[in-house]
């Protein structure tokens, strides 16, 4: 359970809508949401177990953060009408299901890993590169045995 690291884009943290939108705490506790959504049973999803929430109380005390900020970091983010971006509706960030539990929005597309980029050597055809010859790396990428 859980997985060490997750994807977070630098050029949309740094110079998106996120940085007008939520105050320099509402961005803290929404990198916390996201970090502890990486950790949670099922990724991007807010929650104990299906269908049992996290109190607003213990995630609040986790971050170590009043559970004010939280609140309205959540609302904020669920609420995003500045952001007409693609036809996103508004609130595209978290989701907040009728019995509490918080969603991580397109948790699996920003989070998707693209395929791996072989480079051919000189003289070697594509045809000839193969999954034989390649293994799972430490951090899950494909490396040449």
């Amino acid at each position: 359970m859980g997985y060490e690291w997750f994807k977070m884009y630098s050029k949309g943290w740094l110079d998106g809508s996120i940085r007008q939108q939520l105050t320099l705490e509402e961005r803290s506790v929404f990198a916390d949401l996201l970090a502890f959504a990486n950790e949670c049973r099922e990724r991007g999803v807010i929650a104990r177990a299906q269908d049992i929430p996290f109190t607003r109380e213990y995630l609040a005390a986790r971050f170590d953060v009043p559970v004010d900020l939280l609140n309205s970091t959540i609302l904020k983010c669920q609420n995003d009408a500045n952001d007409t971006r693609k036809g996103m509706p508004e609130g595209h960030r978290l989701e907040v299901l009728e019995n509490g539990t918080i969603v991580v929005t397109n948790w699996e597309q920003y989070q998707a890993m693209p395929p791996p980029k072989i480079k051919e050597t000189p003289g070697e055809s594509k045809k000839g590169i193969g999954p034989e010859k390649y293994s799972e790396g430490r951090y899950g990428h494909l490396v040449q045995r």
